[in-house]
């Protein structure tokens, strides 16, 4: 039920509730029909509740982690409306929530933050809509104050040591 996260040469194989997408096999199976792209859609699922309720360190391990989940969990629960994934939203969600935004990965990358944000907003119509919402300008008001560069863009890397790695410095308009 896991899928390798990457792809050969870069994590060596290894399958861990991250780089997981599984919202593509949703759509390519409301698209076709192909049955076998559901099944592995909830393998997927299932693999990261299985995270979530044994090795819940690693799915807040990043922020990127936390939000790929989600966009994962919400792609399969839209579809499938089986409880098992809106329970699997419900702990992240609640767990990210009641920290907080001041605690929300606060040395961690501003690109991975973006994939929070997005898996956030995925999962916020199926629980704690407006509560997501608000917490989600939170962090985006928080990336703001801490996360723009010397010309006052977004740092889409960011080192809380060496401030940034310039090699792949991108902005985010």
């Amino acid at each position: 039920g896991g899928i390798a996260a990457h792809g050969p040469e870069h994590t060596w194989g290894s399958c861990y509730p991250s780089h997981m997408w599984a919202e593509g096999l949703v759509l390519y199976h409301q698209l076709t029909g192909d049955r076998y792209a559901l099944t592995v859609a909830r393998r997927v699922g299932d693999f990261f509740l299985k995270y979530i309720k044994d090795r819940f360190v690693v799915v807040q391990g990043t922020a990127r982690e936390m939000g790929w989940l989600l966009i994962a969990l919400s792609a399969i629960y839209d579809l499938t409306r089986e409880e098992r994934y809106l329970d699997g939203i419900r702990r992240v969600v609640d767990f990210n929530i009641g920290e907080g935004v001041k605690k929300f990965f606060p040395t961690g990358a501003t690109f991975a933050t973006g994939v929070a944000i997005i898996g956030l907003d995925r999962a916020r119509h199926f629980h704690r809509d407006k509560d997501t919402q608000k917490f989600i300008l939170g962090l985006l008001d928080w990336m703001m104050e801490h996360r723009r560069d010397e010309i006052w863009l977004f740092e889409y890397w960011h080192d809380t040591e060496q401030g940034y790695i310039p090699y792949i410095q991108a902005h985010l308009p």
